[in-house]
C-alpha cells in the first residue's frame, strides 16, 4: 500500500517537502543497506586496505568528460602512480552508471599491473543487497530502483561515512585528467 511505501523510503516521508531522495536523512532500511554494503567493502578488500572510490559517471557525460578505457588507464596510472603515505594496499570501489558488462570488466581489469591493488564492482554490490532486501521483505520491490542505489553508494562517495578514504571521479564537474593529491589517513 502507499503508506507501506511511503514509510520504506530511503529519506523524507512526506513527497510535498522537496525531493524524497534528496534528503541527507537516510531511513532505517537504507542505513541497514548501507552498513551491509560496508561489511561486504571490508570483507572483499585486501588485508588492512585503503579504501577509495572510482566514480565514472558515462550516460549522459560521454561528451562532456572522457571515460573510454584508455582515458581512464591514463586516469587511474596518473593518480595512483602519485599516492604518498599510502598503506601497502588498495581496494577501489568501481561505481557507474554504465550497464555495458564489457566496459565495466576493462575497467576492472585495469587494475591488475597494480600487485598491491584490487577493485571492487561497488554496484554488484549494491544490486545484490537491494535484491536480498527486496525478497526478505526490508524495502518493498517498488523501491528496486537507482534512487535507493544512489542513497546506499553515499557511503562511497562521502569519505565522512569513514569508509572510503579517498576518491577519484569522472564526471560532469569532476573531470581531471590526474587526481595529484591524494593523501590517505
Amino acid at each position: 500500500n502507499r503508506q507501506q511505501y511511503l514509510d520504506m523510503l530511503p529519506v523524507a516521508k512526506d513527497p510535498t517537502k522537496g525531493c524524497i531522495y534528496a534528503n541527507h536523512e537516510y531511513s532505517s532500511s537504507i542505513k541497514l543497506m548501507q552498513k551491509s554494503l560496508q561489511t561486504q567493502v571490508i570483507r572483499l578488500a585486501l588485508s588492512d586496505a585503503s579504501i577509495g572510490l572510482l566514480h565514472l559517471r558515462r550516460g549522459d557525460t560521454l561528451t562532456v568528460c572522457d571515460t573510454t578505457i584508455d582515458k581512464v588507464k591514463e586516469y587511474l596510472y596518473c593518480s595512483l602512480g602519485g599516492m604518498k603515505g599510502q598503506k601497502a594496499n588498495v581496494t577501489l570501489v568501481m561505481i557507474s552508471d554504465e550497464r555495458d558488462s564489457t566496459y565495466r570488466n576493462e575497467v576492472m581489469g585495469l587494475i591488475s599491473e597494480f600487485s598491491h591493488m584490487t577493485m571492487l564492482d561497488g554496484d554488484a554490490i549494491v544490486e545484490s543487497i537491494v535484491a536480498e532486501a527486496a525478497n526478505t521483505g526490508l524495502i518493498v520491490k517498488e523501491m528496486v530502483n537507482n534512487y535507493v542505489t544512489f542513497a546506499i553508494e553515499a557511503i562511497l562517495r562521502d569519505t565522512s561515512f569513514g569508509l572510503t578514504e579517498f576518491l577519484l571521479v569522472r564526471r560532469r564537474k569532476t573531470c581531471r585528467d590526474c587526481e595529484t593529491n591524494l593523501i590517505l589517513k
